[in-house]
């Protein structure tokens, strides 16, 4: 019988406070084994698209306030101190996530947010039959009207992979099923398993029109946006707290995507560890930021050992089906935008290290901290004095990578 073993853990674990040691500090908001409980719609079988369009619409409207993606703005309690912290905690996505803002109009914006969350978590899950990733997957091979929001998000999640080859790839989900990672029963499918399904990898062959409103996917493939969509809802996030006139939150969305808003009301830097790829109870390093988004990829998080002692993982490489080899064990992405920075983490973990440096160095926009298989630093240029190495890496060198690429 083989040995299963399941981590779900944070792959960037908050440091919060002044003054305590950084182990008092830590704060573990991962959940290992949990299953989300939904409140889900009516199935979508049986109803025709535009009243499937009709539900999700009225749905954002009536649950989380929302017209168009714009947040309608509670009137705000102006008596509430600046230095005031409000919290908020919700489960979806599968995952924990912990939210903590400051002052005026933060509990305002921490009640939108949660509500939004939920909702996305119901329009957007590919397990709730009830969401509109769901509706696209059964009828795939027909059109599906599904809403604006959900049209961007998949065109956009597209538009990310295609520019870093295809090491993002939404249209994965049945490779993933295949092993087990969306099931929890684990199994190393066969050669010819995987190559039939890779088949139906390619989520450049998804249809967005924007004029009729519709996705369509071809038949035999399944989309999954679970890649970039805690990283979108930080983004959501931060668009409500902005709205609601908050200037210092920090936003913890299950560990692997961190948005922060502002710096600590105090001035002083947010500092977010970053998990330990080797060492499920220490961290690697602390990263001194602000303002920005810190999004970690790790095949700790979710993986399933066999009898041999070999170690499968749920980062899967498109190109192949198989769990990424790259050479890269741990990668974070500090970004302006959460969803670039979900995404990218994935795929640069994919790439590995060469790839990876070459694609910043063509694109830019983002920053990052990788730790190989040789438990070896790299360190963009933009972040490199901000990471500080610890635990069992605090004696580590961190290789700086240079923008410029030298030749060398």
């Amino acid at each position: 019988m083989k040995k299963i073993l399941l981590m779900l853990l944070c792959a960037a674990l908050l440091l919060t406070g002044c003054g305590n040691t950084a182990a008092e500090n830590l704060t573990n908001v991962g959940s290992a084994g949990s299953t989300a409980e939904l409140t889900e719609e009516a199935p979508a079988e049986g109803r025709s698209s535009d009243e499937i369009a009709e539900a999700a619409e009225s749905s954002k409207s009536s649950e989380n306030g929302q017209t168009e993606g714009d947040f309608v703005v509670p009137e705000i309690d102006a008596s509430v101190a600046a230095d005031e912290e409000f919290t908020s905690s919700v489960f979806a996505m599968d995952t924990y996530m912990s939210l903590k803002a400051y002052g005026p109009g933060a509990q305002e914006a921490l009640s939108l947010i949660t509500e939004d969350i939920a909702a996305l978590d119901r329009s957007l899950s590919v397990t709730s039959e009830g969401s509109e990733i769901h509706a696209v997957n059964a009828a795939a091979g027909s059109a599906v009207a599904v809403s604006a929001q959900t049209r961007s998000l998949i065109s956009r999640s597209v538009a990310l992979g295609d520019t870093c080859g295809n090491a993002l790839d939404i249209s994965l989900y049945p490779v993933l099923t295949a092993w087990g990672f969306t099931t929890e029963e684990y199994q190393i499918p066969t050669e010819n398993t995987i190559t039939e399904l890779l088949r139906h990898v390619n989520d450049d062959e998804i249809l967005v029109d924007e004029e009729a409103g519709t996705v369509t996917i071809p038949e035999g493939m399944q989309i999954d946006l679970g890649s970039v969509v805690k990283g979108y809802a930080g983004d959501r996030a931060v668009t409500a707290l902005e709205a609601c006139g908050v200037s210092s939150a920090l936003i913890n969305l299950g560990g692997s995507t961190i948005r922060l808003l502002g710096t600590k009301l105090d001035g002083s830097l947010w500092k977010v560890a970053v998990q330990d790829p080797e060492d499920p109870d220490g961290y690697a390093g602390v990263l001194a930021v602000s303002d920005c988004a810190v999004d970690t990829s790790g095949g700790y998080e979710r993986y399933f050992e066999d009898d041999a002692g070999n170690v499968y993982w749920h980062i899967l490489d498109p190109a192949t089906g198989y769990p990424a080899r790259s050479g890269v064990i741990s990668a974070t992405i500090v970004s302006p935008d959460s969803f670039t920075g979900d995404g990218l983490s994935t795929a640069c973990f994919v790439m590995g290290l060469e790839d990876t440096i070459a694609y910043w160095r063509e694109n830019g926009g983002f920053e990052f901290v990788l730790i190989t298989d040789e438990n070896e630093i790299y360190a963009s240029e933009g972040i490199a004095d901000s990471f500080t190495p610890a635990g069992s890496y605090e004696n580590k060198t961190v290789h700086v990578v240079p923008f410029e690429d030298s030749g060398e």
